[in-house]
């Protein structure tokens, strides 16, 4: 797995669109969902760190799971799990949790 390096404590795993199944409501070209992985290493006060990862179907719709940073060996093996064309039910097996609006 590849890392970039967005801020000194911000890391990016994955950051791709992958080809979805049919049930959806939205995509982007293609037919295609964002996955996007990154962890966040804090350091400053106040700052709680976390991993997750985010498929999203447009800007306001789509499943999240999020873990302590602690856990992101965990979050590792669940993405490699997601396989496509990825289907909305197979992240709710997998533990993740619908969201719309912004993801935190």
């Amino acid at each position: 797995m590849e890392l970039t390096r967005k801020k000194p404590r911000d890391f990016v795993y994955i950051d791709e669109l992958r080809e979805a199944d049919n049930n959806w409501p939205n995509y982007f070209l293609g037919n295609k969902v964002w996955v996007f992985f990154d962890s966040y290493k804090a350091q400053l006060a106040g700052d709680l760190p976390y991993s997750r990862i985010v498929v999203s179907c447009d800007n306001e719709t789509g499943w999240t799971l999020h873990k302590a940073w602690s856990e992101l060996a965990q979050l590792e093996l669940i993405i490699e799990q997601i396989k496509t064309p990825i289907s909305q039910d197979q992240l709710v097996k997998l533990g993740f949790v619908k969201w719309f609006g912004w993801y935190e």
